[in-house]
């Protein structure tokens, strides 16, 4: 049985890097995108874009898709929700000096 934390840590590394990123709200804006399209829209090597791709699979966060004549990539359930708390993963990391007003209240 694998542990939590490890499905976690797989989650987060798949989120650590700009280009990831970059290829999950791709996604989500086009839908299943081959992977020649999805290195064209991002300016990277076809190569560099399987890596990226095989770390998003690892973590759960796209899945292959057989499409005519190649490979795509689509969003799972988990990619989609990932992206929607993003936003909030950034705004709540912007200033991390400061107390949350929730936690100022409590002191």
């Amino acid at each position: 049985m694998r542990k939590p934390e490890a499905s976690l840590e797989r989650i987060f590394k798949g989120l650590a890097n700009g280009r990831r990123l970059q290829i999950l709200r791709l996604l989500k804006v086009r839908g299943s995108l081959s992977l020649e399209a999805v290195a064209r829209h991002c300016g990277v090597e076809a190569s560099t874009a399987c890596e990226h791709a095989r770390k998003l699979r690892m973590a759960g966060l796209v899945y292959r898709k057989r499409l005519r004549h190649s490979i795509g990539l689509e969003l799972t359930e988990r990619g989609q929700l990932a992206l929607a708390l993003a936003p909030r993963l950034e705004l709540s990391t912007a200033r991390p000096w400061k107390k949350n007003q929730s936690t100022a209240k409590q002191d």
